[in-house]
């Protein structure tokens, strides 16, 4: 693959097309902070997935990280700037990231395309919640996932609170959310979150393998099926996407929220 200019600027990413134009990757590409996701990393995937979302050519996207993580998730510092503004600052700045944090999702449900996560590593928050959304999950033996929401005074996104019941059973699901149960690599396969573990000294070459295989058959036939399997249940992931990013936007302003967000971002200094 050969990595593309796009019509904007990239930050946090490396995205590359195959030579037959049928196959995008995105590269989250902050491996010093794990591939968490910060406001322009929100705001510059949500540009790349709709791009690519609108090129005819394109089959499939293939989404992983660069370094030992696929992405801690959410930059737990996006929220600490809250602490430090005022009360019309603070209004706006949740407004905004209600929105973001909608529209990332809302890339995720509106994709045409066939989508494939590629877990290199361990996977939090909203990059674990996601790969419900996600057609194929693969993952390297070392992977494991998990949602610290609670340690943080916040609530399930990523349509989570809909799909985990559904994909892992209520039970598993209301321990993965609630009280934050880490699945490692054969647990989610077992709970129905990836399709596949492979070893992560096979890892790339495994999900090329399964990738190649899927891009040889006839384009139309896969992207027209992809729409029949989705169209049935779109509306009520946009509706629980909605709900779930109103119900976050009042945790965010919390008391309770930020009181949690400080111990966890002080703890172990003290």
């Amino acid at each position: 693959q050969n990595q593309i200019e796009l019509p904007f600027e990239v930050h946090n990413f490396i995205v590359t097309q195959s030579k037959n134009k049928k196959l995008i990757t995105i590269t989250f590409n902050r491996p010093k902070k794990y591939n968490a996701f910060n406001t322009d990393s929100y705001l510059c995937f949500i540009e790349i997935m709709r791009w690519a979302n609108q090129q005819k050519e394109v089959v499939a996207i293939v989404l992983t990280g660069a370094g030992k993580f696929y992405s801690s998730g959410n930059d737990i510092t996006n929220f600490s700037a809250l602490m430090k503004v005022t009360a019309a600052e603070r209004t706006v700045y949740l407004s905004k990231s209600q929105h973001v944090c909608a529209d990332f999702v809302n890339c995720f449900i509106d994709c045409k395309k066939i989508l494939i996560a590629a877990v290199n590593g361990p996977a939090f928050g909203i990059a674990f919640t996601s790969l419900s959304l996600v057609d194929f999950v693969y993952c390297s033996d070392t992977a494991y996932f998990e949602t610290p929401f609670m340690p943080l005074g916040l609530s399930p996104e990523g349509c989570s609170s809909l799909t985990f019941p559904r994909i892992m059973g209520q039970q598993l699901a209301c321990e993965v959310l609630l009280l934050g149960k880490r699945l490692n690599a054969q647990e989610a396969l077992k709970a129905n979150v990836v399709s596949k573990v492979f070893s992560t000294s096979e890892f790339t070459d495994k999900v090329n393998e399964q990738v190649t295989k899927l891009l040889a058959y006839p384009p139309q036939a896969l992207l027209k099926s992809k729409f029949l399997m989705k169209q049935w249940t779109k509306d009520e992931l946009l509706k629980a996407n909605h709900t779930e990013c109103e119900v976050l936007r009042e945790r965010w302003g919390s008391k309770e929220a930020m009181q949690a967000t400080l111990r966890f971002m002080t703890r172990g200094k003290g």
